[in-house]
């Protein structure tokens, strides 16, 4: 588990499941980033929190001249290859990517006051080849290739034979889609959608009180929407 820090304050997202996602609440773009640092081992009494490594991000802050950057990474689904498992249809999954933003910095007064402001928006949609394991014709009709032992009565049903099947899991296995792949296992192939939106932004303010001493404020806010397609379609 490793400790985040944006300009040394706590920013660790305080989630249920973060492993491998958004470990960190604010995720300022590289053009923002003014300094990082990781310490693994021989913390001073500064770190805490974790037993893993602390990761420190310095904001970057404007200057007496006027700075600033744009840029646009796209991807399509021309550019991509097909991947292992080919869809069904014969066709790429569709992927569309746009990752855009900018910075900008420069001086509000000059050796006195400074501003800095960053932007990146995320626009992704994508489908990806996904499998999933659904009962074939005979077996939504209760008749299995293995024998089947009531684990209360402890009635014996041979291989082949049909099975009770109630009225619920009857209407159960009526929602489920029918195989469009052979075999028992792996039998169903989806093309999964995944959609990611999201907009983050930030605004810091520099003053230099004194040569020995500065003071800033800044405000961030990140907002995500991402939605992800289950395996298996909806009733």
């Amino acid at each position: 588990l490793n400790n985040f820090l944006l300009d040394g304050t706590d920013n660790n997202s305080y989630g249920t499941s973060n492993q491998g996602f958004s470990n960190q609440v604010m995720q300022p773009p590289p053009d923002a980033v003014a300094e990082l640092k990781v310490v693994t081992n021989n913390m001073s009494a500064e770190y805490g929190r974790s037993g893993g490594a602390t990761i420190n991000v310095a904001y970057l802050s404007g200057g007496n001249t006027l700075n600033g950057s744009i840029w646009e990474f796209y991807r399509d689904t021309t550019l991509n290859a097909t991947g292992f498992f080919k869809p069904i249809d014969g066709q790429k999954p569709p992927l569309r990517r746009n990752q855009f933003g900018f910075v900008l910095g420069g001086p509000i007064r000059k050796d006195k006051a400074f501003f800095f402001v960053d932007y990146e928006g995320f626009r992704q949609a994508r489908k990806q080849v996904a499998f999933a394991s659904v009962p074939d014709a005979a077996q939504r009709q209760g008749i299995l290739t293995v024998p089947v032992r009531h684990p209360i009565t402890g009635v014996q049903y041979p291989a082949g034979s049909p099975i009770p099947v109630t009225g619920f899991a009857s209407q159960v296995l009526a929602d489920l889609p029918f195989p469009n792949l052979p075999g028992t296992a792996n039998n169903y192939q989806t093309l999964q959608e995944l959609d990611n939106v999201s907009d983050k932004y930030g605004v810091k303010l520099d003053v230099q009180l004194s040569p020995r001493l500065r003071a800033f404020v800044r405000f961030g806010q990140r907002d995500a929407d991402m939605t992800e397609q289950p395996l298996l379609p909806l009733p």
